[in-house]
């Protein structure tokens, strides 16, 4: 059985400017651990510039995507932008078979992740489904990891 950091790309976080946000966020990811765990949401993350602000010291306030070419920002003691870049995946790591169906249970608070892991959510379209997409009132929806 799948969870959904299985279907998460391997990334790394490199320190783009210690001490400063990104000048125009274009999305609150969610809390993360690590920038490295928010890297990997970045990437799939059409919308999002490769450069994020994660507050090490406040991983509470959640990771924020830069909007495309606003990544460096007014200075914050907070904060630091990040470059995500994706890794290869270890050797002897497990792939996902493009041609094979995966079910991946969830919980809804995943939701907002996982729409655009599997490819639910085109470019440009961040608020036209509704945030209360729940099975019991639209269905069960299906989708494919495209990476």
């Amino acid at each position: 059985q799948l969870a959904l950091d299985d279907l998460m790309t391997k990334a790394n976080a490199e320190v783009a400017s210690e001490k400063r946000e990104c000048l125009e966020q274009h999305e609150n990811l969610g809390t993360f651990e690590s920038a490295e765990a928010c890297a990997a949401l970045v990437l799939a993350n059409p919308d999002c510039a490769h450069e994020f602000q994660y507050p090490p010291t406040e991983p509470s306030w959640g990771c924020r995507c830069c909007k495309l070419d606003k990544a460096s920002g007014k200075p914050h003691d907070a904060w630091n932008v990040y470059i995500a870049r994706r890794r290869p995946p270890d050797p002897g790591e497990a792939q996902l078979d493009k041609g094979q169906l995966y079910v991946v249970p969830y919980v809804f608070k995943d939701f907002d992740k996982l729409v655009g892991l599997v490819g639910l959510r085109p470019a440009g379209t961040l608020s036209a489904i509704p945030k209360d997409v729940r099975a019991e009132h639209h269905g069960v929806f299906l989708g494919r990891h495209l990476a």
